[in-house]
């Protein structure tokens, strides 16, 4: 499980979109791309999430952020991103003389997080359906791209829950070329996440991770049985205060995994 910097390149030519990295089976990536002009000029820059590698990315769906213009000797970072299992980062520019690094960290993709949909409004007059969260998993949390690719300013709404009016935006400015993120989103088994705009050149990427809590029981080792326990650090630091003398676990050699927390008891 890698962690630091994963991969950095530069364009091998003018407006060809590359792979800057590609999510190992298996494992969950969360990290930000860091994006640095190194030229004379300005310069413009495209990132998207591809669901496998170059020629499965969906160039009317997939963008993350679309000509962002960055001027001489400066920089830009993306909010932070979730890929897994064979999904890529997908990266573009108009001159060479530009680095695309991406720095992350891998852990396993236990609960098929990473790259989870992308959309377009079909309608200007009603919302989409964007995705449904499983009801096998208890909650959710990533982020969401509302990426502008067209020459006018364009207007969304963001639903999020049972019905289209839970809104979290409503008739949101989204100027041409530029990207409006809706950052830790959090939401519970069933719900659904709506999305309208009144722009065609307009697409929606989601990607995050679900927290389920998982519990082993029994020995550590073959023939130990897993159970899905709704239990938190707090409360696993409790039982080992309560009973030492069933466990004498201290909680921070425990993984740091943003979704699970994990019991041993004999």
């Amino acid at each position: 499980m890698a962690f630091g910097s994963l991969a950095t390149i530069k364009p091998t030519a003018l407006n060809k979109s590359e792979v800057l990295y590609t999510a190992p089976a298996g494992q969950l990536v969360e990290g930000k791309v860091y994006i640095v002009n190194q030229s004379s000029t300005e310069i413009k820059i495209r990132i998207g999430l591809s669901t496998g590698g170059l020629s499965d990315f969906d160039s009317n769906k997939g963008y993350i952020v679309f000509n962002k213009v960055i001027p001489r000797g400066d920089y830009y970072e993306t909010d932070s991103i979730y890929f897994a299992d064979q999904q890529s980062v997908v990266v573009r520019a108009n001159h060479t003389e530009v680095a695309f690094t991406l720095l992350a960290s891998e852990t396993e993709n236990r609960e098929e997080g990473g790259f989870l949909a992308q959309s377009v409004s079909q309608s200007m007059n009603s919302s989409t359906i964007m995705f449904t969260i499983p009801t096998d998993y208890r909650k959710f949390r990533g982020n969401l791209y509302v990426c502008n690719r067209g020459s006018f300013d364009t207007k969304v709404r963001v639903g999020l829950g049972s019905t289209p009016t839970d809104y979290l935006e409503y008739n949101y400015l989204v100027e041409r070329d530029t990207t409006h993120v809706r950052t830790d989103l959090r939401a519970a088994a069933g719900d659904i996440l709506y999305i309208k705009a009144d722009q065609e050149l307009v697409n929606f990427v989601l990607s995050g991770y679900y927290e389920n809590f998982i519990a082993f029981s029994g020995d550590v080792g073959i023939g130990s049985t897993l159970n899905r326990l709704p239990l938190n650090r707090e409360k696993l630091s409790a039982l080992a205060e309560r009973d030492h003398s069933q466990s004498s676990i201290s909680t921070d050699h425990l993984p740091n995994m943003p979704y699970c927390t994990w019991l041993f008891t004999p």
